[in-house]
């Protein structure tokens, strides 16, 4: 199960709903010279914990 946190509260997701951070290296033989990490884009349900979470974002 993923969970996504936001000021320590969680954000209420779909079930199918997958987080999976995306690596991004200069050479794929060294790992250890990954530049950056990110997450991409999540789509959250317009539910009213999730507004009242987000605010203005949601």
């Amino acid at each position: 199960m993923n969970q996504l946190l936001i000021n320590g509260v969680a954000v209420g997701l779909s079930p199918d709903t997958a987080l999976l951070p995306s690596f991004k290296a200069s050479d794929l033989l060294k790992p250890d010279t990954i530049q950056s990490d990110y997450s991409p884009e999540v789509s959250v349900p317009g539910t009213s914990h999730n507004h009242q979470l987000l605010g203005q974002a949601a």
